[in-house]
């Protein structure tokens, strides 16, 4: 189900045809590093995620992290989305590229779309945006979309601190 679309880009809610896209981009290294490991070696465990993670949140809250599809091609690039954490009380934006659709503006591109889609179509107040303190490239696409850097937090899920961005609604 088509969600948002932008220029170049369908963002949809995920099935579990895209469990081989899940699988490859959460085991990619920058993921890994930034994101956490996450335990998925085979389809099967990909599929598991989906319906643990993105279907779940997708059922109780209306939003989750949305498949990025190519508008002019069906290939699927990433994930940007929203998500909502038992452990903050702001829903966050969040996205991840395979590598070879990294630094050509899309999470900028459909990050500003999702970002647009909180605040306009679901009346969020505001948006959180969280990254690694040396996850640079995260932290450039949050300025872009238009969230502000607040300061470092701790989350449970991370060790370490995480840089916590924001954007209240106007």
């Amino acid at each position: 189900m088509k969600i948002l679309e932008t220029e170049r880009f369908i963002l949809r809610v995920p099935t579990l045809r895209d469990a081989p896209l899940i699988l490859a981009l959460f085991n990619q290294p920058d993921c890994v590093q930034y994101m956490g490991e996450k335990n998925l070696k085979t389809v099967e465990d990909a599929e598991k995620y989906l319906e643990d993670k993105f279907f779940t949140m997708y059922q109780k809250y209306g939003f989750c992290l949305f498949i990025i599809q190519l508008s002019s091609l069906n290939v699927s690039a990433g994930i940007c989305g929203l998500v909502k954490r038992d452990s903050m009380d702001d829903v966050e934006i969040g996205y991840a590229m395979l590598s070879a659709y990294q630094n050509q503006g899309i999470a900028i591109e459909t990050g500003l779309a999702v970002r647009n889609y909180a605040f306009n179509d679901l009346g969020l107040k505001r948006l959180a945006g969280l990254t690694a303190v040396d996850n640079h490239g995260s932290a450039h696409v949050l300025e872009r979309i238009g969230l502000d850097y607040i300061k470092n937090i701790q989350l449970k899920e991370f060790t370490g601190d995480t840089k916590y961005y924001l954007r209240v609604a106007q």
